[in-house]
């Protein structure tokens, strides 16, 4: 095995360990409002920590800290609707940083063991989903009812919004959350179309990578 296949051996294990937590964790938010503030803090570190693992370079970091920084701000004093904009286009931005670590490791990186590739496919997939959830719950921040529970008739919990994005993700669709507005629906599209699109590109690239060695 090379060097550089022993330094990356692993390396996405961090950021999708942090992904799970944070997905488990999304069950104790508040149905309205963003996550408390602790919880924001402990979540940037992680993905912080675990996305500097995985892209094990300093620019990459640098980018990263002043993304997950304004956003941090931008969660404790963003109340107005600058705030509340500011804190969802910041958010976004550190989801694309973290999502180009994974990208650039999966599918550019040469001489990266396969386990690792898989480790680091799975960790963007979840990525694709917090990502989708982000762009949903900017709609309930501004006030506008994108997604609906059809089953009590209410606008979708921030928790609503995450199960939606990932079952949208993987196509699945069970109905009890729907999008209500053309905007959510739009959302909807890209969001189904951003995961099966991606599954595609990792296996082939998994199967054309076997194939080569």
């Amino acid at each position: 095995m090379s060097r550089l296949s022993r330094n990356h051996r692993f390396s996405a294990l961090g950021l999708l360990v942090a992904e799970i937590i944070f997905i488990i964790g999304s069950t104790w938010w508040p149905e309205t409002g963003p996550a408390p503030f602790w919880a924001f803090v402990m979540y940037a570190l992680l993905f912080g920590v675990g996305g500097y693992h995985l892209s094990q370079s300093r620019r990459w970091l640098a980018v990263y800290l002043p993304c997950s920084a304004i956003a941090l701000v931008a969660n404790f004093f963003g109340t107005s609707l600058g705030g509340i904009i500011l804190r969802e286009i910041s958010i976004t931005a550190v989801h694309i940083i973290l999502f180009w670590a994974v990208f650039y490791h999966s599918f550019i990186r040469e001489k990266i063991p396969k386990a690792d590739r898989i480790l680091a496919g799975i960790a963007g997939y979840l990525l694709l989903g917090l990502l989708w959830t982000s762009q949903f719950a900017l709609f309930g921040s501004l006030g506008i009812d994108g997604l609906m529970n059809s089953i009590s008739g209410e606008p979708a919990t921030r928790h609503e919004t995450l199960y939606f994005s990932f079952i949208t993700l993987t196509a699945v669709g069970y109905g009890e959350i729907v999008p209500v507005v053309p905007a959510a629906r739009t959302l909807t599209i890209f969001t189904s179309l951003s995961g099966i699109l991606y599954l595609a590109i990792l296996i082939s690239t998994l199967v054309s990578g076997s194939k080569n060695r």
